[in-house]
């Protein structure tokens, strides 16, 4: 009798090579942004600790609006500016992150507020900025699940409790 063979199947590839668990940078054409399975009210946080562990001062922040613009940082010869904005993802429990970037080149007036555009002036420096807070966010996903479980745990807990 001969016996069954079987042909393994190649295991499927990621879509993105910035793929981690909990963190994943989507892209649409030339469009990037990031995807974290965590609540914003959980992402600014953890946005904040970045800008602090980088020592990259903030010009403006609004929780409300989860809007975030850093000073004007002298990088590789240019000085650059970068918007980050926390908006609640297309499913319950995940976020999306964007950055736009501008140049001091783009900006007639550095020391004026910065009207910002659609699309970052320069997108290699943006998809940096994109791959860089997404590699950190990555590395401390599990402190989202710690969160995430102890808060239901604590409610699961209540309920018990009634």
């Amino acid at each position: 009798a001969d016996k069954p063979f079987f042909i393994a199947a190649p295991a499927p590839r990621a879509m993105d090579t910035n793929v981690r668990e909990g963190v994943v940078v989507q892209r649409f054409g030339d469009r990037r942004w990031i995807v974290i399975g965590a609540e914003p009210g959980q992402v600014w946080p953890r946005l904040r600790d970045y800008w602090s562990t980088n020592q990259t001062p903030l010009s403006f922040e609004d929780p409300v609006t989860a809007v975030m613009e850093t000073a004007w940082l002298g990088e590789a010869g240019s000085r650059n500016k970068y918007q980050v904005r926390i908006e609640p993802g297309l499913h319950a429990g995940n976020s999306e992150i964007y950055v736009v970037q501008v140049g001091e080149a783009f900006v007639a007036d550095s020391s004026a507020p910065v009207v910002w555009p659609e699309r970052s002036a320069d997108l290699e420096v943006e998809t940096r900025m994109l791959d860089d807070i997404s590699l950190y966010l990555a590395d401390r996903t599990d402190l989202y699940r710690a969160s995430s479980v102890s808060l239901l745990a604590g409610r699961i807990d209540r309920q018990l409790r009634r």
